[in-house]
């Protein structure tokens, strides 16, 4: 991702270098770089973290005199690391700045995720000049309920594993199968993905008995904001 500066103040040596999906760019003779993926997905209804990082060498007073830093829209504020700045009011109450940009946090949260949040948002830094850096778009793509991965293995025992993506690490879907009553030996773990979303797999087993053999076994997977999404499996 590249970080466009406004042509007040351009250091003549050149500001930009682009590495991989990361930004490079030097400010007062140090260096700074901006993290941020290209494309986020997010599960309407739901919430959504865009994860960014911001890392400089050396910590300088730039980082106290430069304290406005913001995501936008079409050029409307979404959030921003200063409380009481202005927010577009169709974000206002959804969204928040996390972290500590002098720690190297930037990211994005978004709640209740609209059809309407979709598109390209700028991560921008303001400085006291007048000048700004703004970098080039990270695409928020707003999707139905995906389907959740169902996987059955018939022996002695029927084992059942569910897996879900999400993208927000606070809001995992919840799940419901079809034939809970004779289930035991039920668990949960999550993980994150290397696309920066998350994952949670749910496994659970069963005896085999007439009820269930050659029937259907139903995973639906509930996401924040009510939306839902089932995969169907034969056991045999």
């Amino acid at each position: 991702m590249l970080l466009k500066r406004s042509n007040k103040a351009v250091n003549p040596d050149g500001l930009y270098h682009l590495v991989t999906s990361s930004v490079i760019l030097a400010v007062g003779g140090s260096q700074m770089q901006v993290i941020a993926p290209p494309t986020v997905r997010a599960v309407e209804g739901s919430c959504v973290l865009v994860p960014c990082t911001v890392h400089q060498p050396v910590v300088t007073a730039f980082w106290r005199i430069h304290p406005v830093w913001r995501w936008q829209r079409q050029r409307l504020t979404v959030a921003s690391s200063m409380a009481s700045y202005p927010v577009a009011p169709a974000y206002k109450g959804r969204s928040r700045f996390v972290g500590n940009v002098e720690h190297g946090q930037c990211s994005l949260l978004l709640n209740e995720v609209r059809a309407s949040d979709a598109g390209a948002y700028h991560f921008r830094k303001d400085e006291f000049d007048g000048g700004y850096f703004i970098s080039r778009p990270v695409t928020l793509e707003v999707i139905s309920p995906p389907a959740p991965a169902l996987t059955v293995t018939v022996g002695k025992w029927v084992t059942a594993s569910c897996s879900a993506t999400f993208h927000c690490k606070g809001a995992p879907p919840h799940i419901f199968w079809s034939h809970p009553v004779n289930m035991f030996n039920k668990n949960e773990r999550r993980e994150r993905l290397s696309s920066g979303e998350w994952r949670s797999v749910f496994t659970a087993k069963f005896l085999l008995t007439a009820a269930i053999f050659n029937k259907s076994l139903n995973c639906t997977v509930t996401y924040r904001g009510g939306g839902q999404a089932t995969s169907s499996t034969v056991v045999r």
